[in-house]
């Protein structure tokens, strides 16, 4: 579970229980100043929502939402949580939002981005795949990302794990690397 905190430094954003019938996960955020003040930002009756990442802004979210068949990454207005729009199109892990570019994890292990504008409304481009199948972009337990981008998006950096050893391949210039491909 990821805990992130919004752009003032009021609140810490999280993923929790839903304490009234325990069986959910729904995305809250806690005043750090006062933490009996707890409000529900986005909840859902028939699925788990987890992983919130705010937009550089602060002006939405984006988190996933847990399904049987597939996980999808959905974007909203923060802290309403309204009016929330799918972006994926082949499942969601890990989504981490730098610059003007949303990036996950989907489905096929593919690193996906698709660059974002969130004035006057929220929208997006057509998602684009940063690294094909990459199965080090997901750690061996599958419960946390093994990348991260820096905050102006130019250096994607893997943690390659197994059992008998650990290596960071940080990516410069990996834009390069994909137009040459």
């Amino acid at each position: 579970a990821n805990q992130i905190f919004s752009p003032d430094e009021r609140w810490l954003i999280f993923a929790r229980r839903d304490e009234s019938s325990g069986s959910r996960f729904e995305i809250v955020r806690v005043a750090i100043d006062d933490t009996t003040m707890t409000e529900v930002i986005i909840s859902n009756a028939n699925h788990d929502v987890q992983r919130p990442e705010l937009s550089p802004d602060g002006e939405y979210i984006a988190y996933i939402q847990v399904s049987d068949s597939e996980d999808q990454l959905l974007v909203a207005r923060y802290p309403s949580g309204e009016d929330g729009e799918i972006i994926s199109t082949n499942g969601a892990r890990f989504p981490t939002w730098r610059g003007d570019y949303l990036y996950w994890v989907d489905g096929d292990n593919n690193l996906i981005r698709a660059e974002t504008s969130t004035a006057p409304v929220f929208d997006y481009a057509i998602p684009e795949i940063v690294f094909s199948r990459n199965s080090d972009l997901v750690s061996p337990s599958r419960n946390f990302p093994s990348y991260d981008v820096n905050e102006d998006g130019n250096f994607v950096a893997i943690a390659r794990t197994n059992l008998h050893e650990y290596r960071v391949a940080i990516h410069e210039d990996w834009l390069t690397l994909i137009r040459n491909e």
